[in-house]
């Protein structure tokens, strides 16, 4: 049963097509039927993938007595479901799109760069210094991510805009120089502790907001779980961060995302290594060559990362 609040029109229009393909099955050969409407077919399988979509729940899950618990049950906006944009709604088109399309706000970032207690070094990129409200957005990007990526740039345009100050943190070995033979991986988030500690004493009156992207979200989310008790963080969001890492990497290594995101984040990786594989040529547990020809994530995981 369709919903009530769907488009009456996009259905009539999706009526007469089905229709209209149900007729022609039994009067032309499958074959040249194909070839002369496949542009009919196309749409109609479109439509009907968007239907789905357009009719699919989100589930919302919150702590049992919190007042995030209470609005979800009555709330009724939280239940109808997420309403996608008919010519770009699947996961995959909507991220290429938004890559593709979508320009990168160009910011007057004010570097500074941090000492790690290990003797390494991270870049932090501020915009907007001394905004009127005394809230700092700390952004983590994604896996080969800084503050140059166009995702990056419009969450930073954002807090620019609601006149607050962000910061960028870049990781080890991006945007500056790898100091050491150690660069960063999900499950580590000593150097975002450091990151937070240092913003906050900085500015002991702001309240420190973060938000963390993919591999950004997956360090922040670990970061709260260890420091829940004595957070700096007031208020953090998490975005494209997977529940299961393991299904994830099975769900990269599919052909359509094999494709579209493993090999492009592998060649990233690999062009990251290779800046600074002097550090790790003397190093016998790398073979610089294998990781050099790394086709996937897990390839780059089991040459380099987890050794």
């Amino acid at each position: 049963m369709l919903n009530n609040n769907f488009p009456a029109q996009i259905y009539s229009q999706m009526s007469e097509m089905l229709q209209y393909v149900y007729e022609t099955l039994y009067s032309i050969p499958l074959i040249e039927l194909l070839r002369a409407h496949v542009a009919s077919i196309s749409i109609t399988l479109y439509l009907l993938w968007y239907i789905k979509a357009y009719l699919s729940k989100t589930e919302l899950v919150a702590k049992e007595g919190s007042l995030a618990y209470q609005l979800v049950n009555r709330w009724a906006s939280f239940h109808t479901g997420y309403k996608p944009t008919v010519w770009c709604f699947p996961a995959t088109l909507n991220t290429t799109a938004f890559a593709i399309l979508q320009r990168c706000v160009n910011h007057h970032y004010v570097r500074e760069h941090l000492k790690m207690s290990d003797g390494g070094q991270i870049a932090i990129d501020w915009a907007n210094l001394g905004a009127t409200n005394r809230v700092i957005l700390l952004v983590l990007p994604g896996l080969t991510g800084s503050s140059k990526e166009n995702y990056i740039t419009h969450l930073v345009e954002k807090a620019v805009q609601l006149k607050c100050t962000a910061v960028v943190m870049n990781y080890r070995g991006i945007e500056c120089e790898l100091k050491t033979a150690r660069t960063y991986c999900a499950s580590n988030y000593e150097d975002l502790h450091t990151v937070v500690n240092y913003i906050h004493d900085k500015y002991r009156d702001y309240k420190i907001f973060a938000i963390g992207v993919s591999l950004g979200g997956i360090k922040l989310g670990g970061y709260l779980a260890k420091c829940y008790d004595e957070c700096l963080i007031s208020n953090a969001m998490i975005v494209s961060a997977p529940f299961n890492v393991f299904y994830s990497s099975k769900e990269l290594e599919k052909t359509h995302n094999f494709f579209m995101f493993n090999k492009h984040l592998t060649r990233n990786l690999s062009r990251y290594f290779s800046k600074h594989q002097h550090i790790f040529e003397a190093d016998g547990r790398y073979d610089c060559d294998a990781i050099d020809k790394c086709n996937s994530l897990r390839d780059f995981d089991t040459q380099f990362v987890s050794k």
